[in-house]
Order: C-alpha cells, then structure tokens, then sequence
C-alpha cells in the first residue's frame, strides 16, 4: 500500500519504538438534520505493535465463543447487536493498553457555507486534527514515530487526501504536526487490515455517546463508559493540558456542547 507521508523514507524493521495508530470516522457530513445526525466523528486509537496483535487475538476469541462468524463486516460495531457490542468492547478494554484521540463536529453550529462543508471537508480536517495529536503523543511517550493506518472512504481519493495533509497543510500557518515523529501512513480497510476494526469500535464509541438520536432523544454512553473511558490522550504541555483540544477536539470549541457526557472528567494516561 502506498505511503502517503513523503516525509517518510526510512524502511526500518525494528517496530519496538513505534506508536501504530488506526483511524475511522463514525456519521455523516450532512447538513439536513432530518437524514443525519447532529454530530460528526473522526477517532483514532493508538498503543504499540505488540498490544494490538493481542487486541486481534482477543477478537479471535469474541469470535470463538460467540459464533459470530469470520466476515469482517459482521464484526463492524453498526453489524453487531447490542449484546455483541457490549462484549467484545469490554474484552478489548479490560485486557489492553491503548489511547483514544477524538475529533468532532457539531455540525448545527457550523455554518454550511464554511469550507468544511466541502474541501477540505470535515474528514479532511478530522484526519489532519488527529494526525497532529497523534504525533503530540508520541512525542509525549517518546516513542520513535507512529505509523498510521486510516480506513478508506469510498468517494475520497488517496491523492487528494496525500495533498491535503502533506502539501497543504505543511503550507499552512496553523500547522502543528511534529513531522519527524510520522512514519507511514497508509489506507486500507478492515478486510486487508483487520485491526481498522478497533478505530471503528472507537469512533462509533465516541459518535454514539454524543449523538442524541430516535425520537426518544437520548444517547448512549454505555460504550463510551467501556471502551473509551480513561483512554483519551490527556496532554501534559505545559500551558495546554488536559483532554480538551488533545484527546477531545471540538468543533466548534465550546465544553458546553459536550457537558454531562462525562468525556472529559480523566487524567494523564500512561500506554
């Protein structure tokens, strides 16, 4: 698979120093409240090689004792029943290490006219949120560099996304990214890469502990609460610690959106 990092040009075999980071995105980018939920999502979930091949052998587990087959797709979080959910979240999260960074986007506060509505999108700028904190982290834990492998949307083109993050926003003003500590970042999918199956658990996680949905009106934290508690990166730079803007980054920046969901009640995580 292509890199999409041409800053990256070393071929080391040695992994024992590197972060590996999978990202998905949970909702859509709509803005007709009637088709699409209030809120878009774009998670990644980053740990080192070793405790992800552990993740994988845990979810051959789930799949032992519960018979619910070797298809991929029926080991999506929007396939498996509320039941399965509840499992295989809380097998991964009681038995592993790993972190959670967030991007999200309220989407009734940003006006249709901003450009996240159409390029760069809000996945575009999700992604490049992500990436930045991702290399935050791994500066933080210092490990060598963090390989990213993020799930492919059908309709996005991997050159527009390589230019998007690796010549446009390396242009740009704002950016933040620590670029010597990425290494590759590559598109795939759960079928070729089965652990893209863990950023999905994370950002439906995340996406449904958020968003108010049916005509109840309510949400559902209880997979916040076992996959994703006391796993988001809390930052510890100086003047910008914490979970908010690092593990948590909101679009727009108000706390207020996000009150008595309790994401940001954690401290500082050790992998």
């Amino acid at each position: 698979m292509k890199n999409l990092n041409k800053f990256y040009k070393a071929n080391i075999t040695d992994t024992s120093e590197d972060f590996y980071a999978y990202i998905d995105e949970a909702g859509t980018e709509g803005f007709n409240f009637d088709k699409s939920e209030k809120w878009f999502i774009v998670s990644a979930i980053f740990s080192t090689l070793q405790h992800f091949e552990r993740m994988l052998e845990t979810l051959d587990e789930f799949v032992n004792e519960h018979k619910s087959g070797t298809r991929i797709k029926k080991l999506s979080f929007k396939k498996m029943k509320h039941n399965k959910r509840k499992i295989i979240l809380g097998m991964l999260s009681n038995r592993h290490k790993y972190i959670t960074i967030h991007s999200a986007f309220y989407k009734p506060e940003i006006n249709p006219d901003n450009n996240l509505c159409e390029y760069p999108s809000m996945y575009f700028v999700g992604v490049k949120n992500l990436i930045e904190r991702l290399s935050w982290a791994t500066s933080q834990y210092k490990k060598r560099r963090i390989n990213i492998f993020i799930s492919t949307r059908n309709h996005i083109k991997s050159s527009d996304l390589e230019q998007y993050l690796f010549t446009n926003s390396i242009k740009a003003n704002k950016n933040l990214m620590y670029i010597d500590r990425l290494g590759k970042v590559i598109l795939g999918t759960p079928n070729t890469n089965r652990k893209l199956l863990f950023a999905d658990y994370t950002a439906s996680s995340m996406f449904q502990c958020l968003n108010f949905t049916t005509e109840a009106n309510v949400n559902e934290p209880i997979y916040f609460n076992i996959f994703l508690k006391n796993k988001l990166f809390s930052s510890n730079h100086e003047k910008y610690k914490g979970i908010w803007s690092n593990g948590f980054k909101c679009t727009p920046n108000k706390e207020e959106l996000i009150e008595g969901c309790g994401i940001l009640e954690e401290g500082a995580h050790k992998n």
